[in-house]
């Protein structure tokens, strides 16, 4: 696997977002903790320094937001393949649908808003009692099959643990007596839970887990590919074996030993929002940072494996920087950490939302660009690679509060979730 040296990862000073001093965190805040305090510290060292910001700021890609849909507390979206109709994932734990908004009504459904998607009211799956849904847990991901059969969500149940739970789709929503449970783990903390939950090319059911909790990760999980707390784990949820509900493939890069069989990469904080390139299949990760750095990661398929055995340095590394307050033994520095192509600090943002590399047709001047956001922030941002490099970086031109999430449709167009409520498309001025 090819890797990044930390002393020459780019810097994010080109992302050019405003976010008021003494940012406050409400109780229910989805992926950020705002620590008051960082115990991140630039070591002193004999390695070239960072360069400068790339030169080049993101020119304008002629986008505007639309507003689809007003929710309670969005934070997850899907689509069924070869479907119209979108998916939406509150926190609270009800999934709602979305559909388009053709004009007509029935005699007792209320008037049109003039909205282009309407809310169906009944849910299609409210799992609420079985949900613990406060500070950063709640459903927290949702994805369908490759198949548009079945309905996969994550969320943590009334103890806190992570849950990976799926439903059979029948014609008015998930079928409640399908239940199936896929995957659990202990959660030691209320924080770093993760949340996606995404398909991968390959096939295989991807979930991100974050280190547990905790500021410099206390239990030493992160490091630990022995564990599936701070990682990213792979499986077949198909393949049961032995006593679990779920097989681990066997190029799983710890299949034969080393780690949890089921762990894809490690090393990671809280990787609350990752997509696949549906072009190239590459892998972008956001990890959010703990008091200071907030960083994008690119894993090519074809460089890197799309992220296989990849360890992204947390909490040895926040971002491109040494950070001292981990729990790690001995503070060993392993040789192949892979770097973030993309950070910015804490002045800029406090917690990164990944997103999406843009493959739709409808805004021509946005192809090929990665599009994430910040919670923290209302500025949505893009990047774009060259040779390797993150070539342009900036503000796409749309500004939305509290971002949460990111949506990518059938025809690969883009939607963003806002933790206030509205459900937007992106579409082209």
């Amino acid at each position: 696997m090819t890797t990044r040296n930390f002393a020459v990862v780019i810097c994010g000073a080109v992302l050019v977002v405003a976010v008021a001093a003494g940012c406050t965190f409400e109780s229910n805040d989805i992926s950020s903790e705002g620590q008051a305090t960082s115990t991140s510290t630039t070591e002193p060292s004999t390695e070239p320094q960072a360069p400068a910001p790339p030169g080049a700021v993101l020119q304008p890609v002629g986008a505007r937001l639309e507003e689809a849909a007003t929710l309670d507390k969005p934070v997850a979206f899907a689509m069924r393949p070869g479907g119209n109709d979108v998916f939406i994932a509150e926190q609270g734990a009800r999934v709602k649908r979305l559909v388009p908004n053709t004009g007509q009504r029935q005699p007792d459904e209320p008037p049109d808003d003039g909205k282009p998607f309407r809310v169906i009211d009944e849910p299609v799956l409210d799992i609420s009692a079985d949900v613990r849904n406060q500070g950063e847990q709640g459903l927290l991901g949702m994805t369908f099959s490759p198949d548009g059969r079945r309905l996969y969500v994550h969320y943590s149940d009334t103890n806190g643990d992570t849950q990976v739970v799926s439903y059979e789709m029948n014609a008015e929503g998930a079928d409640l007596s399908t239940r199936r449970r896929v995957f659990s783990t202990a959660q030691p903390q209320q924080t770093h839970n993760g949340g996606q939950l995404v398909f991968g090319p390959d096939g295989y059911l991807y979930l991100g887990l974050g280190d547990g909790g905790g500021s410099g990760d206390p239990d030493s999980n992160a490091q630990n590919p022995g564990t599936v707390l701070g990682t990213v784990i792979r499986i077949d949820p198909d393949g049961a074996t032995g006593g679990l509900r779920y097989s681990s493939p066997t190029d799983n890069p710890f299949f034969d030993g080393g780690g949890a069989p089921e762990v894809w990469l490690y090393g990671v904080r809280n990787p609350w929002r990752f997509s696949f390139d549906r072009l190239t299949g590459d892998l972008w990760l956001a990890d959010v940072g703990e008091g200071d750095i907030e960083e994008v990661n690119w894993l090519p398929a074809q460089e890197q494996g799309a992220g296989r055995r990849a360890n992204l340095g947390w909490p040895l590394y926040e971002g491109s920087r040494r950070f001292t307050g981990g729990q790690v033994a001995g503070e060993q520095i392993p040789s192949g950490l892979v770097a973030p192509v993309f950070e910015y600090n804490h002045d800029q943002g406090c917690s990164v939302t990944g997103g999406i590399v843009y493959r739709g047709s409808a805004i021509g001047a946005l192809q090929g660009t990665y599009v994430f956001g910040d919670y923290c922030s209302p500025a949505i941002v893009g990047i774009r690679m060259a040779d390797g490099a993150v070539a342009e970086a900036g503000p796409i031109g749309v500004d939305v509060n509290r971002t949460v999430s990111f949506g990518e449709d059938n025809n690969g167009e883009l939607w963003i979730l806002s933790h206030d409520g509205p459900v937007y498309r992106l579409l082209p001025v």
